[in-house]
């Protein structure tokens, strides 16, 4: 008996499997937002979080992230084949848009499933998302600060998200850490509006830097930077926050994501061409990394 295996198309398996990594940002937005509800169970239980809520948090904004994402695609096709954004699957061909409107309307409902399997403080505040994500990728994009300021929100809420899924609570801890999410946030997307300057007049987006120049959006960016360090060393001077109070675990990994951020502004004010702002973004990414980190040794 003679069996015919069919032959695999690995070439084109790998690159539609590339595609839909690409398509959500699984690597590194969706791991370090799913990441973020972690450590804010952590930071909030002192300790580990309960194995349910773990996986659920994470779970629910990890999904929910994805599908986001995959609407911003869908919605931006017709702008993204403007500007060449080879960087987008939709762009290459690899694949439809059929495909991203499938995934983002699938990723929506598992998202708010999962997150209602929680509590209900994280459905409301994963609705409350959904929506603002459906209305930045049909309006608020364009607006400029406006799309910044829900963008910065996006990467506080995570530490909020997970605090409610442990009980509600908001240690100190927590307010600084997202606080410091959402001013490193704003910061981190006027320079993407530095970075985008040419492919945002494609868009006419009303970024900070299309309006105001290269040179305000550098001032504004650093200022948002500069505050958001400012916060950093309250929960080691607090004797309300806890395990973080003169926890030299915590203060010693936030002093170096304060130095890594320092010279991200100082950089920043001497920015004149869009593409230098490429480096720092990315930069300002490991500092809040780093960050992290220190967060959860401070909560041990």
């Amino acid at each position: 008996m003679i069996f015919i295996v069919p032959s695999l198309d690995l070439p084109g398996m790998m690159r539609k499997a590339r595609a839909y990594l690409d398509l959500t940002r699984i690597v590194p937005n969706q791991i370090m937002l799913g990441v973020g509800v972690i450590v804010g169970e952590v930071v909030s239980c002192a300790g580990p979080p309960p194995l349910r809520e773990a996986l659920l948090g994470f779970a629910g904004p990890f999904m929910l992230g994805m599908s986001t994402f995959a609407m911003n695609d869908y919605y931006d096709r017709e702008a993204d084949l403007k500007g060449a954004r080879m960087d987008r699957p939709l762009v290459r061909g690899d694949l439809s848009p059929e495909a991203a409107r499938l995934v983002f309307l699938a990723g929506f409902p598992i998202g708010i499933l999962l997150s209602s399997a929680i509590n209900v403080g994280c459905l409301l505040i994963a609705g409350a998302f959904s929506g603002l994500a459906l209305m930045y990728n049909l309006h608020l994009k364009d607006t400029g600060l406006p799309g910044n300021l829900f963008i910065a929100c996006t990467m506080a809420i995570p530490f909020v998200y997970g605090s409610v899924a442990v009980g509600g609570r908001l240690p100190v801890a927590i307010l600084v850490l997202s606080s410091i999410a959402f001013l490193a946030g704003v910061g981190r997307e006027v320079l993407k509006g530095i970075m985008d300057y040419e492919g945002d007049a494609v868009r006419d987006t009303k970024t900070i830097a299309r309006t105001r120049g290269i040179g305000y959006a550098a001032r504004v960016s650093a200022i948002c930077t500069l505050a958001a360090v400012s916060l950093s060393p309250i929960p080691f001077l607090s004797r309300a926050s806890g395990s973080f109070y003169h926890n030299f675990n915590y203060i010693g990994l936030v002093l170096l994501t304060d130095l890594i951020l320092a010279y991200v502004t100082v950089r920043a004010l001497e920015l004149s061409r869009p593409q230098e702002a490429a480096r720092l973004r990315s930069l300002s990414l490991v500092a809040l990394s780093v960050g992290l980190l220190g967060f959860l040794l401070g909560s041990i």
